[in-house]
């Protein structure tokens, strides 16, 4: 049992929707576990992205949680962590996409980390457009990387320094 509250707790926004009728599910306010993922290559190495812009890693399988949300510069403010995608090649690589449309910044937010959270580097390049949706790592070559967002599917083969859409 991974227990823990791994968001920020705002009570303030855990309340209902503020429209004309109240919704029931709340997930578009705070506290939700948005992206969750394990390593494939070492055993309770997890990481997990909330809904009010959280990335935290376990490497105890649960016991105990880093959370590494502030080392990733140029981050908006409580983005939802829409994926994470560990590496298949090394453990302390992780990739993570936040999407922040719901406020308005319809920018890409995509980050890699190589040290399991401790720095990461930006992925964002002037030829990405649109909120980033998932970022895949190809299952043989490390280098290559798939990123859709809003308006497609963009692949680095150079670990994400470079994007090319992928058009009809």
């Amino acid at each position: 049992v991974i227990n823990i509250d791994l968001a920020l707790n705002d009570k303030w926004r855990q309340q209902l929707s503020w429209g004309l009728t109240g919704d029931n599910i709340g997930v578009e306010n705070a506290a939700v576990v948005m992206a969750i993922a394990e390593s494939r290559l070492t055993r309770g190495l997890i990481w997990a992205g909330t809904n009010d812009g959280q990335v935290q890693v376990t490497r105890d399988n649960g016991a105990s949680w880093t959370n590494v949300t502030k080392n990733i510069p140029g981050l908006p403010p409580l983005g939802t962590v829409g994926n994470i995608e560990p590496s298949r090649f090394d453990a302390a690589t992780a990739f993570v996409v936040f999407d922040n449309h719901r406020r308005t910044d319809f920018a890409t937010y995509a980050c890699v980390t190589n040290d399991y959270g401790k720095t990461w580097r930006s992925l964002v390049t002037p030829e990405l457009r649109g909120y980033g949706l998932v970022l895949r790592q190809d299952v043989v070559k490390p280098e290559l990387l798939f990123l859709g967002t809003e308006f497609g599917l963009y692949v680095s083969v150079d670990a994400g320094r470079s994007w090319t859409h992928l058009k009809k």
